[in-house]
């Protein structure tokens, strides 16, 4: 009977990146599923937080809510010392075609669009089992993300959800005068 009534429980609400910022220290290495916007081109791949009202501090510098978005075996690999590292799972490289299906619709109209997304994985911020130089400030040349974007990696093992929804902050459109 209480497996039954287990069964027919709601699933948890997942973790935002606005709730995982203030303390993320406390999530390093530990399996989440998370929300947040994804930010993705050429030069960024990450899982930002929605008007967070608390950030991750460290030596005085206020980091952005973000995550890095990263697969096992892949940009993360020359961060590890040369020591394997089990994180007891794969990415699941069939349901990244989520955020590609709705990548195409935000780029229709990227002022407009964004991406919000579900993902479970496990956060890394640095520690002694691999070496991250997450060094405090933007000035980094090898922190998270290009030039420390971002104070932590999210190793995606699964992407669960993705919605394409209208931006609250549209910029304002620009007309020429005519003289």
């Amino acid at each position: 009977m209480l497996a039954l009534a287990l069964l027919l429980l709601p699933p948890a609400m997942p973790l935002t990146v606005c709730d995982v910022m203030p303390e993320l220290t406390r999530f390093d290495g530990k399996r989440v599923v998370i929300s947040g916007v994804v930010h993705s081109n050429y030069h960024v791949f990450q899982l930002e937080g929605e008007d967070c009202k608390k950030h991750f501090v460290t030596k005085g510098y206020r980091w952005q809510a973000a995550l890095m978005l990263v697969f096992t075996g892949g940009y993360l690999g020359h961060r590890l010392e040369g020591k394997p590292f089990d994180f007891g799972f794969v990415t699941n490289k069939d349901s990244l075609r989520l955020l590609e299906h709705a990548r195409k619709r935000v780029k229709i109209d990227p002022y407009r669009r964004q991406m919000r997304a579900v993902v479970e994985g496990m956060i890394l911020t640095g520690g002694s089992e691999y070496l991250v130089d997450n060094i405090y400030g933007p000035a980094s040349t090898d922190g998270f993300g290009h030039g420390g974007q971002t104070p932590g990696v999210l190793v995606i093992k699964e992407i669960r959800m993705v919605e394409v929804f209208d931006s609250k902050h549209v910029p304002p459109v620009l007309t020429s005068q005519p003289h």
